[in-house]
């Protein structure tokens, strides 16, 4: 039987990985292992770039299931409806966020 190494990697390195990763294939590192489970739902820093149309359902869905502290969320999308952006700043301001949250538009936001 093979060693599990990956599930053995210090906390803070198991991080660094996952904050590398686009948020969708962080997410998805929960099937590796009962140990990564709940790994990317802990991840401080949430940064969503992602042309996809169910874009504010995806950012929903994390920011419901994150566990622990939020040092930085960051939105790079073309268009970001102001009934979204309130939403996460609302969820957001009763879970304590640490430090920043950045958003960026191509477009107009509407």
């Amino acid at each position: 039987m093979e060693l599990d190494r990956i599930s053995n990697l210090p906390r803070d390195l198991a991080e660094k990985i996952l904050s590398l990763l686009p948020i969708r294939d962080a997410v998805r590192t929960s099937v590796l292992s009962t140990k990564w489970r709940y790994k990317s739902a802990m991840l401080p820093h949430l940064v969503f770039d992602a042309p996809q149309q169910t874009f504010a359902d995806v950012v929903d869905h994390v920011l419901l299931s994150h566990i622990g502290p939020l040092y930085k969320f960051k939105i790079v999308k073309k268009y970001i409806y102001f009934r979204d952006m309130d939403r996460w700043i609302l969820h957001m301001s009763r879970n304590v966020l640490h430090q920043r949250v950045h958003t960026r538009t191509t477009g107009k936001s509407l």
